[in-house]
């Protein structure tokens, strides 16, 4: 009776640590295919990039020797051609970002967030000229540790996807903060929005996913994948709260300087 017994563990152990190893060939060939992938993305982005540089040349080139000479109609035309290279630059752009996310801890530093998100103000004033003060930003957030030019583009995805996404009707609000009621420091964006409709939500971090809650609001459908991708390389992760009408927050975890943490 006790050998059986010990007879059957065994079997079990080795099927056991047979599966294991099976487990372990199996994420070690997804690793090394999505690699290849983000290899090729990377090269197929680098190559479209000169014939895009080259269009542009030729379209401004038309633009500005034969603008004048072109009827109304091919003048629209020659806008729709510009407008829709410039998306396509824009797509090339996002694509080589997100096949380059491949950070390194030993590039991380102690990045301060409330300076991160003035300069990113800064800039979006520049750009938008808003006619009110739309920002509201805690004071004295965490300083976290991790890579400043990557944690740059979340917040200015982020924000700019709230501009984006504006409600007309309302004056537009944006609230960047950090909530202490985790047991790791929660960040967040909040904004008073058109929201996410529920059709869209589940695939709102699938690649050229679009909410379709505007319309004529540009974008590659890619900015969402690559913001995701950037926190979980820095260990944290990302979700979002939206309703319909009321606007969206995004929140996400990301490393805190080891000093702090003390204190949550």
């Amino acid at each position: 009776m006790g050998t059986a017994i010990a007879t059957s563990k065994s079997i079990q152990s080795e099927e056991i640590f047979q599966l294991q190893q099976e487990l372990i060939e199996k994420d070690k060939l997804l690793a090394q295919k999505d690699e290849e992938l983000q290899s090729y993305l990377h090269m197929l982005s680098h190559e479209l990039k000169t014939p895009i540089v080259t269009m542009q040349g030729y379209t401004s080139l038309l633009e500005d020797m034969f603008g004048d000479l072109l009827p109304e109609d091919g003048k629209k035309f020659l806008k729709g051609i510009s407008n829709n290279v410039e998306r396509l630059e824009t797509l090339v752009k996002d694509l080589l970002t997100l096949s380059g996310i491949a950070i390194q801890h030993s590039e991380f530093t102690v990045v301060d967030i409330n300076d991160l998100v003035d300069d990113i103000i800064i800039d979006l004033y520049g750009a938008y000229q808003f006619k009110k003060q739309p920002f509201t930003v805690q004071e004295n957030m965490p300083k976290v540790f991790g890579h400043r030019d990557f944690l740059r583009h979340v917040y200015t995805n982020l924000l700019v996807n709230s501009i984006k996404y504006s409600n007309e009707n309302v004056p537009l609000k944006i609230e960047i903060g950090c909530s202490f009621d985790e047991i790791f420091p929660k960040f967040f964006v909040k904004d008073n929005g058109v929201g996410i409709p529920s059709s869209a939500r589940k695939r709102i971090f699938n690649m050229f996913a679009r909410a379709g809650n505007k319309k004529n609001v540009s974008g590659t459908g890619i900015g969402l994948v690559i913001v995701q991708k950037i926190i979980e390389a820095h260990d944290g992760e990302i979700w979002f709260d939206s309703k319909k009408g009321e606007g969206t927050v995004f929140n996400f975890t990301l490393p805190v300087q080891k000093e702090q943490t003390s204190s949550f």
